[in-house]
């Protein structure tokens, strides 16, 4: 194979890059093999890896709070235990491929504050309460379902509504709906959890997102009548920045199916054009190879935008691809008897806005209204909860302040912690940096308008004119700033990682010498035998 040498101004000793992308995935399998015979690290392995919040976590929210194993000490004392193992597979694990290094840090480090969310800043067993229905023909008081005998009559009379229930997915005149609190019976108490447990944005619980769409008005009459409540009844489908909710299962599909497959095209190309510049393999300096000669003549400058664009791009539509999965197949592949509420098409939500937002809100648009809010309730979970324990009042500057710097810092460490777990070295303080410095470009741009409304001016600019300078605003300052995260992503070998099954590109002849159709070559997952034996496992 052959190797070009480079210096790393940035490392002390010389980088070895191969000069194909190949040579690269080849290097990384390597050096992975070889962290691991020499005891440096740990695979990435089942079940080894779910002894944290997949097992742990879930494990104690099935423990009823009127239990004598639930009080405030138990519920700290598993958040110490879960955040200490996975700092744990932080440290001392990896994963076989690019795209699972980097899941394990970042997966681990929100597995953490997902737990602190539900076990220290709340107490979600005995303060929350979800979305629930039943078959209206059956009526029950209060908001909980207590009688086995009930239940039956329930699913029975639920299976025949649901024969008769029309295709669009909408069901709203056939059910009764109520917040549901947390069961008594187990088998309630399992959909109960597992909905809390992997509903990161939470919606359909009362502690969701108030920047979602709400849910149909209908329902919310409902929950208004269960509960004994006079709330206001906020009918919004669309929220101002272009999250949606669905009122059918079709609408849905359409939606979620025409979004993926467009994501799966654009991101072929992007794996295709990655595979030709040797900069994503970890060679931050080189000239780009493979590329159409106008795009090699270009000057550095334009080079630099292209790779910051590439890098972005991927990272966006990796997301939203995955992210569109879980609308896409659970309220359309699972049978709509198992999921119950689930199986409505307004809780599955957009997770992007629209990018006229940032045209409108500039950088703040960006980050609070266009990029995904997955993480989003675990963020103000953590900054309220500061808040309360400093005793400031809410809707103030400070309040604010401290709810935007929380929100990067968490996003700066998950980052990180996908950094550190890369098997390419990495430099986890880049991404941290990265996500610290948004707020600074944030306070920036608020600043600014608010010295042009003390002039008079901010009425003065015409509309088209705003818009183009947030635009050029926001772009510019990623030029600046997201080399610091791209650049570390390709250090680590997170470009080399194949999304993608197939490959229409690769077929057209597109790709290297040697590229087909069908894209995942190699092991993706394969048996680890460890010493002590506890640490064997599936590894992935």
């Amino acid at each position: 194979m052959d190797i070009l040498v480079l210096n790393n101004a940035s490392a002390a000793t010389t980088a070895m890059i191969p000069n194909s992308h190949k040579g690269a995935v080849q290097r990384y399998h390597q050096k992975y093999d070889q962290d691991l015979a020499s005891g440096k690290y740990l695979p990435f392995a089942y079940p080894l890896a779910t002894f944290g919040a997949a097992i742990g976590l879930l494990f104690f929210l099935l423990v009823p709070p009127t239990s004598s194993l639930h009080s405030p000490f138990t519920r700290y004392l598993t958040f110490a235990v879960i955040a200490s193992w996975h700092t744990y597979l932080t440290i001392y694990c990896q994963g076989l491929n690019p795209s699972t290094g980097f899941g394990v840090g970042g997966i681990a480090t929100f597995g953490t504050v997902w737990a602190a969310t539900l076990l220290v800043f709340n107490d979600a067993k005995r303060d929350f309460k979800r979305l629930h229905r039943r078959p209206r023909c059956i009526s029950a008081k209060g908001d909980e379902t207590s009688k086995p005998a009930i239940n039956s009559l329930i699913n029975a009379s639920m299976h025949l509504v649901e024969q008769h229930s029309d295709d669009s997915g909408y069901a709203g005149s056939q059910y009764d709906y109520y917040w549901q609190s947390y069961p008594p019976l187990l088998e309630d108490r399992l959909w109960w959890v597992l909905d809390l447990w992997s509903n990161f944005r939470l919606i359909g619980w009362d502690h969701g997102l108030d920047t979602m769409p709400t849910i149909p008005a209908s329902v919310q009459k409902q929950l208004n009548a269960s509960s004994k409540r006079d709330d206001n009844i906020i009918d919004r489908p669309v929220t101002t920045t272009g999250l949606r909710r669905f009122e059918s299962r079709d609408h849905l599909v359409q939606h979620f199916l025409w979004t993926f497959i467009k994501g799966y095209i654009m991101l072929d190309i992007l794996c295709t054009l990655v595979r030709h510049d040797p900069y994503f393999r970890g060679d931050l300096d080189a000239v780009p190879t493979g590329l159409p000669q106008f795009m090699l003549d270009w000057p550095g400058l334009w080079i630099l935008g292209y790779r910051l664009f590439v890098g972005m791009a991927f990272v966006w539509l990796g997301l939203r691809n995955v992210l569109v999965l879980a609308p896409l197949l659970i309220p359309t592949v699972i049978d709509s008897k198992l999921l119950g509420t689930w199986s409505e098409p307004w809780l599955y939500p957009d997770h992007y806005g629209s990018y006229t937002v940032v045209f409108d809100k500039g950088l703040a648009g960006w980050w609070g209204g266009w990029w995904h809010q997955s993480f989003r309730c675990g963020f103000l979970a953590a900054s309220d909860w500061i808040l309360s324990i400093c005793n400031i009042p809410e809707h103030t500057v400070s309040a604010r302040s401290i709810s935007v710097l929380t929100a990067f810092f968490i996003s700066g460490l998950i980052h990180a912690a996908g950094s550190l777990t890369l098997v390419g070295e990495t430099q986890p303080w880049a991404p941290t940096a990265f996500f610290m410095i948004q707020p600074v470009g944030i306070i920036a741009e608020i600043s600014w308008r608010r010295l042009l409304a003390r002039y008079g001016l901010r009425h003065r600019i015409p509309a088209w004119l705003g818009y183009l300078a947030n635009f050029v605003w926001v772009h510019l300052w990623f030029w600046y700033t997201a080399p610091m995260f791209v650049d570390d992503m390709a250090k680590g070998g997170l470009w080399l990682g194949q999304m993608l099954p197939m490959s229409p590109a690769r077929a057209l002849g597109l790709g290297e010498k040697g590229d087909s159709l069908w894209c995942w070559e190699g092991p993706w997952a394969e048996w680890h035998k460890g010493n002590p034996w506890w640490t064997s496992g599936l590894a992935f």
